[in-house]
């Protein structure tokens, strides 16, 4: 589960996979919290308690003032450019090509991530 919060706090780094727009109370999410969401949350109402523990600096203060606000949360997903992973098909992790069998949730942001950074 280490691995895990490593992974998420590092996908989360990424504005495109977390957007927070305090104004309208609205925390905009990767479409993989969508599918795994089990994985985090109980609920999509509560996705943002998990959330705020893998950001950092100003985007972590800003979604914990809204959650502390008390006002409810509106919750949405961006769609999900399946063209970038085929447009960036890189290696991943040591030279390894990642097969279909481990397209764990930790597999997917990894790959989200090394494919957004080495681009």
């Amino acid at each position: 589960m280490k691995e895990l919060s490593e992974v998420a706090q590092a996908f989360c780094e990424c504005d495109s996979n977390v957007t927070i727009n305090a104004e309208e109370h609205e925390l905009i999410l990767s479409m993989i919290f969508h599918w795994y969401r089990s994985d985090f949350s109980s609920s999509v109402a509560k996705l943002p308690y998990k959330i705020v523990e893998y950001l950092t600096g100003d985007r972590k203060i800003k979604l914990q003032q809204m959650i502390n606000s008390g006002k409810s949360i509106t919750v949405s997903f961006h769609s999900y450019d399946w063209s970038a992973n085929a447009r960036n098909n890189k290696e991943y992790m040591g030279g390894r090509k990642l097969a279909a069998e481990q397209w764990s949730i930790e597999a997917l942001l990894r790959f989200k991530i090394c494919t957004e950074i080495v681009v």
